[in-house]
């Protein structure tokens, strides 16, 4: 981590740091002698609620849930060997928190229409990685207005009269090595989606889960950046 941002952040003005973690934990149920830091793995979702907690009420650091967390203080619950794991979780988690309010601040606008299109036409619908992605960060995946469940098809006619604001595929670039790759690049789409409102995430970064949806939404926000929004 860089740590120059932070520095001259305090220099410029008093930061806020975040409240006692334990406590909130006590609050939605930590029994007495349990391992807060179980929850990293096991109730993440928990941990993630307190970090949007603290930012709603206007906090500008967040720290891990974390405390406790060296070997000594492990040994106390017999998780001394697990150490390594339920650290990289806290800040998985906490890294994740902040990528996500970065995106959420970056979208100023509401209903701003995406359409996740892959080769052949493919559109990533409600409960897919990418439509998580989008909705969390105030994005509305314009699948439904093709009528496009939970994924499918849609044909050049679909996407030219729906009309989504944006197209987010998994490459730029005007090669078509195949005719999969060449819907992406037909005269219709390039025409109404030139690389100004295609927004490019890679593959990669969209498969699964995990630390990857970090850098997926670090990625959305340099591209909301570069075309605008």
């Amino acid at each position: 981590m860089n740590p120059a941002p932070l520095l001259q952040e305090i220099d410029r003005r008093p930061l806020c740091c975040d409240g006692a973690m334990g406590t909130q934990l006590i609050s939605l149920g930590l029994g007495s002698g349990e391992c807060g830091m179980l929850w990293n793995v096991n109730r993440p979702a928990e941990i993630g609620r307190i970090h949007l907690a603290y930012r709603q009420a206007g906090c500008d650091l967040i720290t891990t849930n974390s405390f406790g967390g060296s070997r000594f203080g492990l040994a106390r619950h017999g998780l001394a060997d697990r150490g390594a794991e339920l650290n990289r979780a806290a800040a998985q988690i906490a890294r994740l928190d902040a990528a996500m309010a970065r995106a959420r601040q970056t979208v100023s606008e509401k209903h701003i229409s995406v359409l996740p299109l892959s080769r052949r036409g493919w559109v990533s619908g409600r409960g897919s990685l990418i439509s998580a992605l989008l909705t969390e960060t105030g994005l509305f995946n314009a699948a439904e207005a093709l009528g496009i469940g939970a994924g499918g098809f849609a044909s050049l006619e679909q996407i030219v009269q729906a009309r989504p604001d944006f197209l987010l595929v998994s490459e730029a670039g005007d090669r078509a090595e195949d005719e999969g790759r060449a819907f992406l690049l037909h005269p219709a789409l390039e025409r109404l989606y030139p690389p100004a409102k295609r927004i490019v995430i890679p593959e990669r970064l969209t498969v699964c889960g995990g630390v990857m949806q970090a850098d997926a939404l670090d990625v959305l926000v340099k591209e909301l950046q570069r075309v605008g929004r």
